[in-house]
């Protein structure tokens, strides 16, 4: 869906207060690439370069085309052409008014993509975190088709170089580009599936597994969950959700009102489980998204977007 153009810089900012109010840490995209990508997209830089402004429906953040116009753009901003002048641009004004409104919104908004780090379409890095035995960490990065933004961190034991994992020395991972293709198909998919696909693809053995997602971003008249209250709804609501599998974890720890417990769900031997939502909310919607939890029998974050953060 489309938003129109006098709403676009209210919920970039918008969208970009509650991120900072969360503060998200490593195991969700880099907050720092969240924000600069927000900015290019805001009209007060890029103009309508970037239009149309498109959000997904079902989760209310900015649609993959959307993020990938900047993207685009960050392209052409590296290749350091000549910019035009001030004086350039109000001759071009006084031409044709929008040209010159063009000319100015491509200069700033490549100004900010020159020095900008934007969110990743995708992206599988690695490192080694002790060399014998080999420990690895992979952290694998995207845009989900739903409008989320994902990470899924792996921390795992090699038994030394595997088809998809090589050891330089050093300690630098290479990582086949099959390993990527994998990630990308199954990010998705019940977390305990992910981890046996995991060990098959890399022949280690799986000590930690995260999955964080930034979004939905929930606001007034966009289209509502039938499962949840109307309420949540009444004001401005990013969620931030993790599920994580590991041998550090005790036991099943669920605190996600938006999910169920998925007590049927495998967990690898030795492992514990542990699914958490944190919210950030505006206050027309804090004491709803408090009472909804509540009914859940569970204690969740919530952050209040511009004020100090307050836990149930």
């Amino acid at each position: 869906m489309s938003l129109d153009a006098a709403r676009i810089s209210p919920y970039v900012r918008a969208l970009s207060g509650a991120l900072d109010a969360l503060a998200p840490n490593d195991e969700y995209v880099p907050l720092a690439e969240a924000k600069d990508h927000l900015h290019a997209l805001d009209p007060a830089v890029s103009g309508d370069l970037l239009a149309p402004y498109e959000i997904e429906a079902s989760t209310g953040m900015p649609a993959y085309g959307w993020l990938e116009r900047a993207r685009a753009e960050a392209v052409l901003a590296r290749r350091n052409a000549p910019e035009p002048s001030d004086a350039e641009i109000e001759r071009a004004r006084g031409l044709d008014g929008a040209l010159g409104a063009r000319m100015q919104a491509r200069r700033d908004l490549h100004r900010h993509l020159r020095e900008a780090r934007l969110l990743p379409s995708l992206r599988l890095h690695g490192a080694a975190r002790r060399l014998e035995p080999v420990d690895a960490a992979l952290v694998y990065d995207r845009l989900a088709p739903d409008g989320r933004w994902v990470r899924v961190r792996a921390e795992l034991r090699l038994a030394g170089t595997t088809d998809g994992i090589r050891v330089r020395p050093q300690g630098r991972l290479v990582l086949d580009p099959a390993l990527q293709h994998l990630f990308t198909r199954h990010a998705t998919v019940a977390l305990g599936g992910l981890w046996e696909t995991l060990e098959r693809a890399t022949g280690g053995t799986l000590q930690r597994l995260s999955r964080g997602f930034l979004g939905p971003f929930w606001y007034p008249g966009m289209e509502r969950d039938p499962a949840v209250p109307q309420a949540l709804y009444s004001g401005l609501l990013l969620h931030s959700s993790i599920e994580v599998f590991g041998t550090d974890v005790d036991g099943d720890r669920h605190l996600d009102p938006y999910q169920s417990a998925g007590a049927a769900e495998t967990v690898p031997e030795g492992c514990g489980r542990y699914r958490e939502r944190r919210f950030a909310a505006t206050a027309a919607v804090e004491p709803h998204v408090q009472a909804w939890s509540q009914d859940h029998g569970m204690k969740c974050v919530v952050v209040p977007i511009g004020r100090r953060r307050r836990r149930l």
